[in-house]
């Protein structure tokens, strides 16, 4: 089989059973998607249907604010398609996630750290506003970033699991993840347990203010527009170093190369079954680990 764009191989991702000492956990290997994370799923859905329905044109300038997955995802599909790509993103984002956007031909603009993915977006807005031929991809308010992840990922996992499913557990960044894969699940199964992940300390669902953490990804420093708090049952707050303890783990004892978010993800999983041992966990593993080479993560005493 050939195919005709690196789009078509985005989706389809393995369901791996951890097989954790303490219970069962189940994760989607999203980064077996082509850029190596699970926002190719989001990237290429929105960026495809925008190119059919005449939103997005020949000339025209794709622009986002991420704090690095999505802009990877998207200077992909740009590359892909013919597409220039801009990339809003705080300073405190790896040096390996800058240089795999510029690696793939994206612009990027750097914007203080202290502002978090905040100010990013709103230097994004201002670009958009002075730019007509701007595609605004608007992750954070973008329904089809829900929509991607209820045909796919969420659909996925409820067939990978056999329905099999009491709890599924997200990282909120963009928070389309859990929005389109919860969604899903409930509609299969009413009773299924929806947890968020968020950095200590950094948590918006609890109404913390904006805070420098190491767990990229997540915890964005705002509640993004697209995510329903009352549609959640319950809130984890992940510390950087239980966020790097178990993504160490996840490598030394899975042979998974992964990043921090998908470490946070298997700490609130193991919090999780904690109380609940005969819980079968869906999560996902979001990214790879080389976006991380200079982060904690590599730099831990213990690698």
């Amino acid at each position: 089989m050939t195919l005709e764009n690196v789009l078509n191989c985005v989706g389809g991702t393995p369901c791996l059973n951890l097989a954790l000492s303490s219970g069962h956990v189940f994760a989607k290997a999203e980064f077996m998607n082509p850029s190596g994370s699970i926002k190719d799923r989001v990237a290429a859905r929105i960026i495809e249907l925008a190119i059919q329905n005449g939103s997005l044109r020949p000339g025209m300038r794709i622009a986002e604010a991420s704090s690095g997955n999505m802009g990877i995802s998207l200077a992909m599909a740009g590359a892909a398609y013919g597409y220039r790509v801009t990339i809003y993103m705080c300073e405190s984002a790896s040096i390996e996630r800058r240089n795999i956007l510029r690696l793939l031909g994206a612009e990027l603009v750097l914007t203080p750290p202290e502002q978090s993915v905040g100010g990013a977006l709103e230097a994004l807005m201002a670009d958009a506003e002075s730019d007509p031929d701007v595609f605004l991809v608007n992750q954070f308010g973008n329904k089809e970033n829900i929509a991607a992840h209820y045909n796919g990922t969420g659909k996925e996992l409820w067939e990978d699991m056999d329905g099999d499913i009491d709890c599924f557990i997200s990282g909120i960044g963009s928070g389309g993840t859990m929005m389109g894969v919860g969604t899903y699940l409930r509609e299969k199964n009413p009773e299924v347990r929806l947890i968020a992940v968020e950095p200590q300390g950094a948590a918006a669902l609890l109404g913390h203010k904006p805070k420098q953490h190491g767990i990229e990804g997540i915890g964005d420093g705002f509640l993004p527009e697209i995510v329903d708090p009352d549609f959640i049952d319950s809130i984890i707050e992940v510390t950087d170093s239980q966020a790097v303890e178990n993504a160490l783990a996840l490598a030394r004892r899975k042979g998974l190369f992964v990043g921090m978010s998908s470490g946070a993800n298997l700490a609130a999983a193991a919090l999780v079954l904690k109380d609940y041992p005969e819980w079968k966990i869906a999560t996902t593993l979001p990214d790879r680990a080389e976006r991380y080479f200079s982060t904690q993560l590599f730099l831990n005493k213990a690698v």
